[in-house]
């Protein structure tokens, strides 16, 4: 019997990395968040799911920062969700 291709293999990667920011205020927001972006072909980057908050302070925040401050970096959009934290 001849092995079909993973079905996985024919989907074509999404060309465009956006970078999800939102205020902690809209923390529980993260998932909806995310799927909303995965519903426009993108692929989102959400801090609140990567580094939850601020690994739970397991780390230093400015490690957690860094971090995020070099995937806004390498993304190719931005898109803010909320008002504008100060932090």
């Amino acid at each position: 019997m001849m092995q079909q291709p993973h079905r996985a293999l024919a989907i074509k990667p999404a060309d465009t990395v956006v970078f999800t920011a939102m205020s902690k205020k809209y923390f529980y927001m993260r998932f909806f968040v995310t799927k909303f972006a995965l519903e426009q072909g993108v692929v989102p980057i959400n801090p609140f799911t990567s580094f939850d908050y601020f690994l739970l302070d397991a780390v230093e925040r400015d490690t957690v920062r860094r971090a995020n401050n070099t995937l806004v970096a390498r993304a190719d959009e931005l898109w803010v969700f909320g008002d504008i934290a100060d932090g």
